[in-house]
């Protein structure tokens, strides 16, 4: 399995920056810098944060799913209160899509 796609598949499960990247997959960071850029101009991966150091993920609709989700949970908060089986059936759904 080529290098890129080993990267684009860890991005699918994780957000990491180019460090953590290297780490996981034991690549010298020299050459993560560079696949990061190639994959983020082929429109593969995004960087989610504006500083450094910059966060990836990639983009396939499972990971955009999961971002989606840790968006809403993180940063957003309910006009009210869902009922217990609103919330259980909600998040069982958005984990069945993940």
């Amino acid at each position: 399995m080529s290098e890129k796609k080993r990267i684009v598949e860890l991005l699918e499960k994780e957000t990491l920056n180019s460090v953590g990247v290297s780490e996981r997959l034991g690549i010298k960071l020299d050459s993560v810098y560079v696949y990061l850029s190639v994959l983020e101009s082929e429109k593969k991966i995004v960087k989610i944060t504006d500083k450094r150091p910059h966060k990836y993920i990639s983009i396939t609709p499972e990971a955009l799913m999961k971002r989606v989700y840790s968006i809403m949970l993180n940063k957003m908060r309910p006009k009210e209160k869902l009922s217990e089986f609103e919330l259980k059936y909600t998040m069982n759904k958005v984990e069945e899509l993940m």
